[in-house]
């Protein structure tokens, strides 16, 4: 597999879970369209916008230090691809609000498992 297969591949898939993120946001039934309804209506979404903005920026964090990583990444082999696939499989269980300590501790180990393999491969 290229390079260029394996970003786009994991570029997709960051923005599928960043898409699935949104729909968690459900816009409330407001009865009228006063201001004072419409507020009522933004304080019960608050909690949810609030855990919906952490979670896309850990997600935003991920996918950064993921480009920086595949940007020092001259060769794609079987094991390397498959510890992708590892973190991206991680990367679906940061879809609860907010993500849980053990699965970014788990991303953060996996991280440290990339970095140890691309810098012996090049």
């Amino acid at each position: 597999m290229t390079k260029s297969r394996l970003e786009a591949f994991s570029d997709g898939m960051f923005a599928i879970i960043l898409t699935i993120l949104v729909l968690e946001l459900k816009v409330p039934e407001l009865e009228n369209s006063t201001f004072a309804v419409f507020l009522e209506g933004m304080k019960i979404l608050a909690p949810k916008f609030i855990s919906f903005l952490f979670s896309f920026f850990i997600i935003a964090i991920f996918w950064v230090n993921h480009h920086h990583i595949l940007h020092k990444v001259h060769k794609v082999d079987s094991i390397f691809l498959w510890l992708n696939v590892a973190l991206l499989f991680l990367h679906v269980f940061s879809l609860s609000s907010p993500p849980s300590s053990v699965t970014i501790s788990a991303t953060r180990l996996l991280w440290h498992c990339i970095r140890s393999t691309w810098r012996y491969r090049r």
